[in-house]
């Protein structure tokens, strides 16, 4: 199967859409078995990412005077009408999750041994970082802050990345389509004529027993890109490249430090 909407544009799915996955926060690269480790290394690899409970001015605090990198208002994503399919390894767990609900009793099973998904989000949003290259001018004039050696020791071997465009919606639906058999390139175009005629429109009664709904009040992060922070120990600067993930998933351990910027990002004006 070709790559989602959402992938050919450079986007990596978070397995379980999420609330403070936002721009300016902080992710880790998985530590992985050493058969992974090797794959790894193959050309074209693709990393995972875990998520911490910290932003980037935890880690680079934000100066007393000065500009700041800031997040862009709420966007309509223009190469996304709300529709698409992904592959996936199963596993999905909704056990413990607020918000979600099985629109029956065998939906959860039906979604967890599924193939391929079909999410359905209303209204989704693009936030990303207005100004990249003040993001990058923000590490090298604030020094690293952290009480952690194990961080730092990541952050110079460039384990850390950082967020700089999330998707987030406030509803969705997730639908088993692991009977969808589309043929050619994945489009919205697609996805709509296949639904047409085959007459599966995911809001009706008899598609409940595979769907599985999100409605909260506040909206979650389905979708990132991010950047790797590397180092250059020349001249004890840092610098961004924009890597395309695997899988974003999980909370990696905190950075230990007395910050209290949690999951905090600042609209621009």
């Amino acid at each position: 199967m070709n790559s989602s909407i959402v992938q050919k544009k450079g986007y990596t799915w978070v397995v379980l859409p999420k609330e403070g996955i936002l721009p300016l926060t902080l992710l880790e690269e998985s530590s992985v078995g050493l058969f992974k480790r090797l794959r790894n290394l193959l050309p074209g690899a693709q990393h995972n990412l875990e998520v911490y409970s910290e932003s980037l001015f935890d880690l680079f605090p934000k100066p007393a005077q000065g500009k700041i990198p800031k997040v862009s208002k709420a966007k309509a994503i223009a190469f996304f009408k709300g529709k698409d399919v992904v592959e996936t390894g199963g596993g999905f767990e909704l056990k413990g999750l607020q918000h979600f609900k099985a629109l029956n009793a065998g939906a959860e099973a039906n979604i967890k041994k599924a193939r391929k998904l079909l999410y359905d989000f209303t209204d989704p949003k693009l936030y990303d970082i207005s100004n990249r290259v003040l993001l990058e001018e923000h590490l090298n004039l604030c020094k690293p802050e952290t009480k952690a050696p194990g961080i730092l020791r990541k952050l110079k071997s460039g384990k850390l990345f950082v967020v700089t465009d999330v998707l987030q919606t406030q509803n969705f639906l997730i639908r088993d389509a692991s009977d969808f058999e589309l043929s050619g390139d994945i489009s919205a175009d697609a996805i709509e004529g296949y639904l047409a005629k085959a007459g599966a429109d995911v809001h009706r009664d008899k598609d409940k027993s595979n769907t599985v709904a999100y409605e909260g009040e506040k909206p979650v992060t389905f979708a990132i890109k991010a950047s790797r922070i590397l180092y250059n120990e020349e001249d004890d600067s840092y610098t961004l490249r924009r890597e395309k993930s695997a899988t974003v998933r999980g909370v990696a351990e905190g950075l230990n430090t007395d910050s209290k910027d949690i999951f905090w990002m600042e609209i621009e004006d």
